[in-house]
């Protein structure tokens, strides 16, 4: 490390003995997701054949870092309306469900409304698919910011929208 320029040492490092340094870089999607940085005593450690096998362990990270993400999105997406962020029917229901139970229980009351945006086919005709997309997004913002946090709202429908609702806090 003390030869490489690339390398910015300081006596710290130096001081607790390190004098071979690698940095593998996980690329995921094109961009760095992290690095994996390995020191040795000895100078000249990292020899030819040990970085092929460390290359090949950031690959494998970087490979499965990729999936975990994939994986992430595609649990989300199972369950969430891509435009707006909502949960979808699936969430509504089984929510929906959970809250009917707990009234049943408490002698409480649980329901859900349904809301159908009236003409939404002219918005996207008129403005186009762009304006449409933006006007769902906003109206999801303002079902949000209006219920409570142990109501659901959510988007079932091209143009409808749901909210579970509970009569107990």
């Amino acid at each position: 490390i003390t030869q490489d320029p690339r390398v910015l040492i300081n006596e710290e490092t130096l001081a607790l003995g390190s004098r071979a340094l690698v940095a593998l870089p996980f690329i995921v999607g094109g961009e760095v997701a992290g690095v994996l940085i390995l020191h040795a005593r000895k100078t000249g450690f990292f020899d030819i054949e040990e970085m092929k096998l460390l290359e090949e362990l950031a690959g494998d990270i970087a490979f499965a870092l990729e999936y975990l993400e994939a994986l992430g999105r595609a649990e989300y997406l199972a369950f969430h309306d891509p435009l707006t962020g909502l949960p979808n029917r699936t969430v509504l229901i089984d929510r929906l469900g959970q809250m009917l139970s707990a009234a049943r229980r408490a002698k409480q009351l649980a329901g859900v409304m349904f809301f159908d945006v009236e003409r939404f086919r002219l918005i996207n005709d008129t403005l186009g698919r762009q304006a449409g997309d933006e006007f769902l997004k906003e109206v999801a913002a303002r079902f949000k910011a209006a219920i409570r946090a142990q109501d659901t709202v959510a988007r079932v429908g091209a143009d409808v929208f749901a909210v579970a609702v509970s009569s107990f806090s």
